[in-house]
């Protein structure tokens, strides 16, 4: 099993090095966010317009929802490179499981993800100074829920993938990207319209930037709401892992990997 899962992760590790887009997604856009918007608040600082703390939260917020997005794309993107390069097939006819596979794309993803917070960590106190050790504990759970939901879109979107063919497969890219309004990256669920308030509570990654705000203006967050995000993240999780392994059992029965383009 081990070898197997090792096998999966080099494979990624392979593909990731040798392809200059994958290396632009994991390392050169998060980075360049983070600056281009930490000089922006350090602009915002220094002309009177905002205290310190608003582009604190408007940085800690671009880090969060980069985090989420490139670990929702990666692993959509991992299945799609299988397919792109002709090797699902292959991949699903080898003694490999499907939970052996999900574990080393999920492995691989965080290690580059891990790699890219690095950077831009780095890159953050360098604009802004060197954050609170303790702060940076703190956004350790909103991150964990981000994380968990991520896990769960990536995988919705590859059975969807592995269902309708590539005709969908700007989901990779694009899905993340429609709940961001109602996630609440960059300000309180309060600004949102009373509808689109009751869609938004419902969320995870919501949970997890209120949580994050809370951190940033100096008050506890509450353990209710990230328990609350983490639940529902992980339920998804569970329910698109199930949903994923259901859509491969019926392709190999009927033949549909040999279809996919």
């Amino acid at each position: 099993m081990i070898r197997r899962v090792r096998a999966v992760i080099r494979r990624h590790l392979y593909d990731a090095v040798r392809n200059p887009d994958r290396i632009a997604d994991m390392l050169f856009w998060p980075f360049l966010d983070v600056v281009t918007w930490g000089f922006f608040g350090r602009f915002l600082v220094r002309g009177g317009q905002a205290s310190f703390v608003a582009p604190a939260q408007l940085i800690a917020g671009i880090i969060l929802w980069g985090a989420f997005r490139a670990f929702q794309r990666d692993v959509a993107v991992g299945f799609l490179a299988e397919i792109w390069s002709r090797n699902i097939t292959g991949l699903f006819s080898s003694p490999l499981t499907f939970p052996e596979y999900l574990s080393g794309l999920m492995l691989v993803n965080l290690g580059k993800l891990a790699l890219a917070l690095g950077l831009i960590t780095l890159a953050c106190c360098v604009l802004t100074g060197a954050p609170e050790p303790a702060l940076v504990v703190h956004l350790l759970a909103p991150l964990a829920v981000l994380l968990l939901f991520a896990a769960a879109i990536g995988l919705t979107v590859t059975g969807l993938i592995l269902r309708f063919s590539t005709r969908v497969q700007t989901l990779a890219y694009g899905l993340a990207g429609l709940l961001m309004p109602l996630s609440c990256v960059f300000y309180p669920r309060s600004a949102l319209p009373a509808p689109l308030q009751a869609i938004a509570v419902t969320l995870p990654s919501t949970a997890a930037f209120e949580s994050m705000r809370e951190l940033m203006q100096g008050r506890s967050p509450s353990a209710a709401l990230l328990l609350r995000g983490a639940a529902v993240a992980l339920l998804a999780v569970l329910a698109a892992a199930a949903y994923f392994g259901s859509v491969v059992r019926a392709a190999r029965r009927s033949g549909r990997l040999l279809r996919l383009d």
